[in-house]
C-alpha cells in the first residue's frame, strides 16, 4: 500500500487529499465496488460498513447506507479490500483475522492468523491483480509480518486501495 501521488484513495497521511473519483478525502477504510460505481467505507469505532452509491461520473454521493453490522467481539473493523467479484474483505484490529463479506453483506469467509504466531491484529490488505494472491499485515507483541492468503476472487487494481 503506497502513498505515492493521488493516483488512488488510499492517501495515507494525505489528510486534505480528495479522490479525484468521489471527491472524499479516501483513506485505506474505503474501497471501490468493481465498476467504480460504489464504494464501501469502514468505521473503525462502529464495526461498521457503509455502501455509498456514486453518480455517473463518480463526483457526488447519490445514496448512502450502512450495509454491513459487523460483530467483532472486542475487535475493530480496519482496512479494506475488494476483489472483481465484488466481495469485501475486512481487516479487523484487534482480531487476528480478515473477513469476507459477499457485496450482499453474507459472511464468506474468514482469514485467520494462525494462532501460534501470537498476533493480534490483521491491518491492511491487497489482492494482486489478476490473481487471488491476497496479502494482510498482522502485528502482536512481537512485531509486524506480512502473511498471504488466497482471495475467493482475482484481486482489481485498486483491491489494495489504489
Amino acid at each position: 500500500m503506497g502513498t505515492k501521488g493521488t493516483d488512488g484513495p488510499h492517501q495515507q497521511g494525505h489528510r486534505n487529499w480528495k479522490c479525484p473519483r468521489c471527491r472524499h478525502g479516501c483513506t485505506q477504510r474505503n474501497a471501490f465496488a468493481p465498476g467504480h460505481d460504489a464504494m464501501w467505507v469502514s468505521h473503525n469505532t462502529g464495526n461498521r460498513i457503509d455502501y455509498l452509491r456514486l453518480n455517473p461520473d463518480g463526483t457526488t454521493v447519490e445514496t448512502a447506507h450502512p450495509a454491513i453490522h459487523v460483530s467483532a467481539g472486542e475487535g475493530q473493523v480496519d482496512s479494506l479490500a475488494v476483489d472483481a467479484a465484488g466481495n469485501i474483505y475486512v481487516g479487523m484490529h484487534n482480531r487476528a483475522a480478515v473477513l469476507v463479506y459477499r457485496p450482499n453483506g453474507e459472511l464468506a469467509a474468514t482469514i485467520s492468523a494462525p494462532a501460534e504466531d501470537s498476533v493480534s491484529s490483521a491491518t491492511n490488505l491487497a489482492i494482486k491483480p489478476g490473481s487471488t494472491d491476497g496479502y494482510m499485515t498482522v502485528s502482536g507483541k512481537d512485531g509486524g509480518f506480512i502473511y498471504s492468503f488466497t482471495a475467493l476472487a482475482e484481486g482489481i487494481r485498486q483491491s489494495n486501495g489504489g
